[in-house]
């Protein structure tokens, strides 16, 4: 999390100016490590379809401890931490490789919906840090305790569809869980901004915090073309 790096100081939360030189050329790092992500992450969902089907469990502790080791091997930046981002990134190419077999397998039309959602994806995220990079103010830092309180409601509503299952709570989680990750989009745009003037310059790790966001709004997109998808059959 950004908020585990470091302390924000005042001058840093309340300030409102441009985006001076080196803080685009941090950001352009930013992109290019988040880039390293997309590539392993589409590596790894052809390992997993073509080579090596790990088993779900097996990809999700692979994402967690690739997560880990990126994240407590910085600031430096090395050959090794760029093969954990490496890594990290096919680990989690590999942990939403069975949705997109699934959607694949199951609908004439699946390729074309797993494009429609990489691309539905993209634009989103492109706009979102986009006007998170361009605003002049840092309105969207005070997005995180509302967004925290969010992720805590749909916890709680999770284990409550649990025991009481209905479309609806499922409804909520899944266009819920979209806008809150389409919120993080913003919100760790511009702390990676604030995180930077605090004296936080490792571009690695907040690369992660944006891919983890863009991975969960690709795999809600996913779903909710998917369900689209279904019903239009349903109706024909």
């Amino acid at each position: 999390s950004l908020f585990s790096r470091g302390k924000l100081s005042a001058e840093a939360i309340f300030n409102v100016s441009d985006f001076s030189v080196t803080v685009q050329t941090h950001l352009t790092r930013v992109y290019v490590a988040l880039a390293v992500c997309f590539v392993s992450a589409a590596i790894g969902v052809a390992l997993h379809a073509w080579i090596l089907p790990l088993p779900s469990i097996l990809c999700f502790l692979g994402v967690i401890g690739c997560m880990l080791a990126v994240m407590h091997t910085g600031p430096v930046i090395n050959a090794r931490r760029w093969a954990l981002l490496a890594a990290f990134g096919a680990m989690q190419g590999m942990s939403i490789a069975p949705l997109i077999e699934m959607v694949l397998a199951t609908d004439v039309e699946g390729s074309a919906i797993v494009m429609r959602a990489v691309v539905g994806t993209a634009a989103i995220f492109t706009a979102l840090s986009g006007s998170a990079y361009f605003a002049r103010r840092r309105a969207m830092f005070w997005l995180g305790g509302l967004l925290s309180s969010a992720v805590s409601i749909l916890f709680w509503l999770s284990l409550f569809n649990l025991f009481w299952r209905g479309s609806f709570l499922g409804d909520i989680q899944l266009y819920g869980g979209l806008l809150i990750f389409c919120g993080y989009v913003l919100f760790h745009t511009q702390m990676i901004v604030e995180r930077f003037h605090a004296g936080d310059k490792d571009f690695v790790a907040h690369a992660v915090d944006l891919f983890v966001d863009a991975v969960a709004i690709f795999v809600r997109i996913l779903i909710i073309l998917k369900r689209n998808a279904d019903k239009k059959k349903e109706r024909k």
